[in-house]
């Protein structure tokens, strides 16, 4: 917040009399009054999502792709989330102002988060000379961060190694006001969704796969959550946090090419994110961050050519 001086006078300030001959006449003094008001800068190229704003916002399945869902810069990859397939819970691809989703720079605590190990391709059908891959590096939880801030243009000179836009996060730190633990849960399932299906996809979708695209016919996704938040000294401590994103999805377990479905079998999506940070507040002027986090994820599904094959990526 920027803070103005007006050096001017305050008439409406308290006046002191005092006289200045002997014909009863005064001249009036205004005490001296300093007046402090925020000035907005306006700043284009960039939206700022505050920890108050993010507990605010449809989060859905709360990664940051799903964050920044409503950003008119933010343009969605289509194919990727479907009324068809609401059981998947990774975050899904963003283009910032037509860009490949690969050519964003994903930063968390200033330090890189953007996945290079081949980002191009999210195909499931990979191999052991074309593993499948992600633009982001990190699903960390959007509930255990401080604000997220997307620069679209104008970016700042401090940033570099892309060609899309940038997306800087900051992991909540500790306040010494406020030593709690929290826990938190949230659910979906397929029993409270009512979906219009084509009748040419009706079948498909029932089977829960056509080809490489995988349906979501019948899904439970449970989100877990843990923060902790303690002071460990003076000026010191830690916060930490713990989530897990789980979905279960009902799919056939495998479908001949007479279109005979042999049983069917559950799949289980999950994203697991373990976080701490530990801050000193070493003087006004300096503070010291220690961060450790932990991402990891994991998919079930089987293959057309071989029934029951429990394929997991991850």
């Amino acid at each position: 917040m920027k803070r103005v001086l007006i050096p001017g006078v305050i008439l409406c300030g308290a006046d002191v009399a005092q006289a200045v001959d002997d014909k009863n006449m005064y001249m009036h003094f205004f005490e001296e009054m300093t007046v402090y008001a925020p000035v907005p800068v306006p700043v284009n190229g960039n939206t700022h999502y505050t920890s108050e704003s993010i507990e605010r916002l449809p989060t859905g399945n709360g990664n940051i792709s799903d964050l920044l869902r409503t950003n008119p810069a933010v343009r969605m990859d289509s194919t990727q989330s479907t009324s068809l397939n609401q059981g998947d819970i990774r975050p899904e691809k963003i283009s910032i102002h037509g860009a490949s989703p690969y050519q964003n720079a994903y930063l968390i605590d200033g330090i890189s988060a953007t996945n290079n190990l081949n980002p191009a391709n999210e195909s499931d059908a990979s191999s052991a000379t074309n593993i499948s891959g992600m633009s982001q590096g990190y699903y960390l939880d959007v509930s255990l961060l401080d604000y997220v801030t997307l620069y679209d243009s104008f970016v700042p000179v401090e940033f570099g190694r892309f060609n899309g836009g940038v997306i800087d996060a900051k992991i909540k730190r500790f306040n010494a006001d406020d030593s709690s633990v929290k826990l938190g849960y949230r659910t979906t399932r397929s029993d409270w969704l009512t979906s219009h299906i084509d009748e040419n996809n009706k079948s498909a979708f029932n089977q829960g796969s056509s080809g490489s695209t995988y349906y979501s016919p019948d899904f439970k996704k449970n989100f877990y959550t843990l923060s902790f938040n303690q002071e460990l000294a003076d000026n010191f401590g830690v916060t930490a946090g713990l989530s897990r994103r789980q979905s279960d999805i009902t799919r056939a377990d495998y479908v001949s090419n007479d279109g005979i479905v042999a049983g069917r079998a559950q799949y289980k999506n999950v994203i697991d994110t373990a976080l701490s940070k530990f801050t000193w507040f070493a003087s006004d002027r300096f503070t010291h961050d220690l961060t450790l986090k932990y991402t990891g994820s994991s998919r079930d599904y089987n293959t057309s050519t071989f029934p029951q094959s429990e394929s997991r990526n991850g």
